[in-house]
């Protein structure tokens, strides 16, 4: 891969979240290089760059603000509040037990986001079928369409659970 210096180039940046192909966000999260919120980005190239990451959290905050954050995602986030703490707990005490559940923990927000990678196609195309009635791919959507796709498929799940457990309740 090529790195160029990033500041001899005139970059433009994607700056709302129905500019970005959802398979160009995943690439970001996969391989932490920001070079795909770049307007024309050349894929050969890496882009690391403080504004690129400021661009990144600006996208990522207006999906927040939006349409929220899922379950899912705040139980990472718990992990890693529990993570910081017991590591930080180890080092100040210099109990390497302590440090020792810490990187448990590590290990245990790993595969949690790890599962979410493995499924998210798969998950993609029967949401797909469901709402459109057709298999779509990453590449199809943007950011923006994925996440209020997610939102709708989880009311029409929502009703429908709540209609089996009032038909169950009636039984």
């Amino acid at each position: 891969i090529r790195k160029r210096n990033l500041q001899m180039k005139d970059i433009k940046y994607i700056n709302r979240p129905t500019e970005i192909k959802l398979q160009n966000w995943w690439d970001i999260q996969d391989t932490n290089n920001y070079v795909y919120l770049q307007k024309g980005f050349d894929s050969s190239e890496e882009d690391h760059s403080e504004e690129a990451m400021e661009v990144y959290e600006s996208l990522n905050n207006q999906i927040i603000n939006k349409h929220g954050v899922s379950d899912s995602y705040l139980k990472i986030l718990q992990k890693q509040k529990q993570y910081i703490i017991l590591m930080c707990e180890g080092i100040a005490k210099e109990n390497r037990h302590i440090q020792w559940k810490a990187e448990r923990i590590q290990r245990e927000i790993e595969t949690m986001s790890k599962g979410g990678e493995d499924t998210r196609e798969e998950s993609l195309i029967i949401i797909g079928k469901m709402i459109y009635g057709r298999p779509i791919s990453a590449m199809d959507i943007n950011l923006e369409q994925y996440h209020s796709m997610m939102n709708h498929s989880n009311k029409l799940m929502a009703s429908q659970n709540k209609a089996a457990a009032q038909h169950k309740s009636k039984k």
